[in-house]
């Protein structure tokens, strides 16, 4: 059998890359193949999805205050988010 896994991070407890490698780990020890592709729902968990280095910045964000965003530059494309941290999401 082959296996795809294409997870979000566990809030808290794991990366996106964590549980792919989790993932991976179970599945060939079952005797199976695994790929893995990390992935992210726009939020604050996806620059780390995209790899590379996270740099924050202050923005406006969508609620039209400030908030930390983190544009990412990975092989000269950037991409970057602005979602608040869930910590101040009400």
């Amino acid at each position: 059998m082959r296996v795809l896994a294409v997870p979000d991070k566990f809030r808290g407890t794991a990366t996106a890359e964590q549980v792919c490698a989790a993932i991976a780990v179970a599945v060939v020890a079952a005797g199976s193949s695994c790929r893995s592709l990390p992935i992210a729902d726009g939020g604050e968990g996806m620059l780390e999805a995209f790899g590379g280095p996270n740099r924050l910045t202050a923005v406006t964000g969508p609620g039209g205050g400030p908030v930390s965003a983190g544009p990412l530059v990975p092989n000269g494309s950037a991409a970057s988010t602005a979602a608040p941290p869930y910590s101040s999401r009400s």
